[in-house]
């Protein structure tokens, strides 16, 4: 897991650092970097696992203001399987504009492993491979390539983690039934999450069978899910809920007369299908997430026992969880124990520090404290 965060101007977050914990529920005024924190994390997973240019991850315009020259610096330290792994990123902005990688590293309990200077690719991982070096151009991380060009076992898990540290937020009006493809990865929107979750279901059909279980107690009526094929390329993510119309039950998918197709659903339907996958396949799987308000468009009974079974499973499993959130119970609930303030004065370097209730305070819900403005940064 993530154990500790760097950034360095990336929008409002100058000389930013911050050590999370394993369950996290970030608060803070709008404008005071919450989003960015997470848009920064897709970022660069999005950059290490090739699907896009530092030109599309990082323009000039996230630069901050007060530091247009300096590059933007990067550090993520985590730790995998017990081991400790630090990636560093500088991004160095051409006098046109143009970002470019001029530096990309991975250590392993210190040790360089992976060194990029943006034109030349170094493998130091101990072994016969050690030193070997390729050329690459810097608008791209290499990373995305290494296991094509030779054996990463010293790598291989802190790359593993990288490339499963999810981050979303989600538009349930996006998601779309049909797809035509499979896809091992997720739009932050959620806007391919059919094509997504038929690649799930055929990674890994136990989960899909805890998701299955989970759906079944939050929507009443829930029967299954199944992909109905359309054409001899499309399929159509569907939903069969119980119903009975004059005495007679409505037959399951598939055998039966189509369900819902997954754009059919209400918003909150939707929401509650992609929490409870997240839930399971990513932390339940002891990976990362962050979600970026996930009480939007679900009712307070819907939230609150996602919540725990979010943090239950997060502690048996291992996985870690970034929340922002704004909601008022979901506030008075967790954020004593898991809460951590962003605050900035003006428009000055965002700071977080733990939820503290101050003396004279106490017994004062922490929502009212925040809407008083009680709790500043």
């Amino acid at each position: 897991m993530l154990t500790r965060i760097r950034i360095g101007n990336y929008r409002c977050l100058v000389g930013f650092d911050w050590k999370p914990a394993a369950f996290n529920l970030i608060l803070g005024p709008n404008g005071a970097g919450k989003s960015s924190l997470l848009d920064v994390l897709h970022a660069i997973y999005r950059l290490a696992s090739g699907w896009a240019t530092v030109d599309d991850l990082f323009p000039v315009e996230y630069r901050n203001r007060d530091e247009p020259q300096r590059p933007q610096t990067f550090l993520l330290e985590a730790t995998v399987d017990g081991v400790a792994y630090s990636y560093s990123l500088e991004i160095q902005h051409e006098r046109r504009g143009r970002p470019r990688i001029a530096r990309e590293e991975i250590r392993r309990v210190g040790q360089p492993l992976y060194r990029f200077d943006g034109e030349r690719a170094e493998l130091l991982a101990p072994g016969e491979d050690a030193g070997a070096t390729f050329p690459f151009d810097g608008r791209r991380s290499p990373l995305a390539t290494l296991p094509t060009v030779a054996p990463l076992a010293p790598l291989a898990p802190f790359l593993e983690w990288l490339r499963r540290l999810w981050v979303v937020r989600p538009v349930p009006q996006l998601m779309r039934a049909e797809t035509k493809s499979s896809t091992p990865w997720l739009q932050p929107d959620l806007s391919n999450f059919a094509a997504w979750f038929r690649d799930l279901l055929e990674e890994d059909p136990r989960i899909a069978a805890l998701i299955a279980k989970s759906l079944r107690a939050v929507l009443p009526g829930f029967v299954g899910y199944a992909f109905s094929r359309e054409t001899s390329r499309t399929k159509t993510l569907r939903f069969d809920f119980k119903s009975r119309r004059r005495g007679v039950q409505v037959p399951r998918l598939p055998q039966g007369p189509p369900g819902f197709a997954l754009d059919e659903l209400s918003d909150g339907q939707r929401m509650l299908v992609a929490h409870y996958t997240l839930l399971h396949y990513v932390v339940g799987t002891g990976r990362t997430l962050g979600i970026d308000e996930p009480d939007n468009f679900v009712a307070l009974n819907e939230i609150q026992p996602w919540m725990d079974e979010l943090r239950d499973v997060a502690g048996q499993k291992g996985g870690q969880v970034f929340l922002v959130s704004h909601h008022p119970r979901l506030i008075d609930l967790y954020a004593i124990k898991y809460g951590h303030w962003f605050g900035r004065k003006g428009t000055g370097p965002v700071r977080v520090r733990p939820i503290a209730i101050q003396p004279g305070d106490e017994g004062i819900p922490v929502s009212d404290l925040v809407a008083r403005g009680w709790i500043v940064g």
